[in-house]
Formats: structure tokens, C-alpha cells, sequence
């Protein structure tokens, strides 16, 4: 099953990107896209009747469906494009489709998919802009004119941490956990290390952290786990 990366950014910015994981589920169980007037759509779909009920009516209120001859029609991938205004054809392969839960964990993996190319792509044009393989390589990262200013505490790593991850699939830092869970599979787990925060002051004892701790008059802590995609 493919998805339009555009319309999942599109989606995931507004908040209906589970919406999106429904139609799709729903196209997929329905090839041709018509429920006919005898179908048990909720039973066809594996959803119970009231979320069903959810879904159909944001289809037919935001122009993902209509009735023809009193059957329940899905609007096609083209004609959804077009009511957003895109234009390109940018599709990517989902992992999983069983379930609309499965689609939607897709959709979120293909959104961290792309940032991360896309982060590699920059970082790899800033190298060959400061420290270049050859001349060509040069040349052709200036023509591009993108940059990447690197953090002082930037390592060779493009890595993102759980709350990065919360914020680019607009979900909270604990569906982000279980997200990275789920991705497991595809993400290289990068551990926490300890920096030293500097010195400490008794007075700024209610502003400890959980994760931070005083040695010989510094305060320390411990950043997060990052992850990287394989």
C-alpha cells in the first residue's frame, strides 16, 4: 500500500492524520471505493458501528466521499490530492496495513523516515561544503546553497530524541515512547550521556531534575536517549 508523503505532512499538521489512515483502510478493503446500500461497512472494515459512523462522517464533510444512487462512494487518491492542491506524485511505501492503527503507525514512521533523509541529505552537502571529497563534490554542495550549522555538541549522529519525535508527529512524549517501541525494529537506539551542567548553587536546589545529581560542587545530567534510523 503506497500514501502520498504530501498529503501525510499536510495531515499530521492539521490532526486528522488518523482520518487519513481510516480512507486508506477503507480504500484498501474496498478496491473499487463503493459501499453499496446492502453493505455492513463497520463489519467489512473491522471497526465497531459508532467509530465507523465517526469516520463516514468526516469522509462526506470534507469531501473524502459521497452517495451515488444511494451508495457510500470513496473519492479517489487523484481527486484527494487535488482537493489539497498537490500536485506531485510523491508516494512511499507503507510498513504495515492491517488495521487503521497499523496504517496510522505507518504514516508517523514515514513522516520520521523523511525528516531523517532529509537531515542526512543536509548534513552530507555541508561536509562536502567544508571539508569536500574533491573539487566536484564541492562545487556541485555550492551550487545546492543549503546549509547545516552543526551544535557544538553535534556528533557525527543525525539523532532524535524522544520529545523531537513527539513534536514532529504532533502527539504527546508518551505516545512518542510507544511509538519508538513500535519502530523498534528500524531505530538504532543512541544512550544518553552524562555532561557536567556546571556549578552547583544551594540555592538552586528546587530546579534539580530527576535525571541530574551533585559530585564535588558540579551539578550533572544525563541527556535522553536519541535514536537513529537504520
Amino acid at each position: 500500500m503506497k500514501a502520498n508523503y504530501l498529503l501525510i505532512e499536510q495531515f499530521n499538521d492539521s490532526g486528522i492524520l488518523r482520518y487519513y489512515a481510516a480512507w486508506l483502510h477503507f480504500k484498501r478493503v474496498f478496491v473499487n471505493g463503493c459501499f453499496y446500500e446492502s453493505t455492513n461497512i463497520a463489519s467489512r472494515v473491522g471497526l465497531s458501528r459508532n467509530t465507523t459512523k465517526k469516520y463516514i462522517k468526516f469522509f462526506l464533510d470534507n469531501g473524502w466521499a459521497s452517495y451515488h444512487k444511494g451508495n457510500f462512494r470513496l473519492s479517489g487518491k487523484h481527486s484527494l490530492k487535488l482537493l489539497y492542491g498537490v500536485k506531485l506524485i510523491r508516494d512511499v511505501s507503507l510498513k504495515k496495513y492491517g488495521t487503521v492503527t497499523d496504517i496510522l503507525n505507518s504514516l508517523r514512521y514515514s513522516i520520521l523516515d523523511i525528516k531523517f533523509k532529509q537531515f542526512k541529505y543536509i548534513q552530507s552537502n555541508y561536509r562536502d561544503l567544508v571539508n569536500p571529497r574533491n573539487i566536484k563534490a564541492y562545487k556541485a554542495a555550492k551550487r545546492k546553497n543549503i546549509f547545516f550549522y552543526p551544535l557544538q555538541d553535534e556528533s557525527e549522529h543525525i539523532a532524535l530524541s524522544y520529545i523531537k519525535i513527539a513534536k514532529m508527529l504532533n502527539v504527546s512524549k508518551s505516545k512518542a515512547v510507544q511509538l519508538i517501541k513500535e519502530f523498534s525494529k528500524y531505530l538504532v537506539k543512541i544512550p544518553g550521556v552524562m555532561v557536567c551542567l556546571g556549578k552547583f548553587h544551594s540555592r538552586g536546589v528546587d530546579y534539580i531534575k530527576g535525571n541530574q545529581f551533585i559530585s564535588k560542587g558540579n551539578l550533572y545530567g544525563v541527556t535522553c536517549n536519541k535514536y537513529e534510523f537504520l
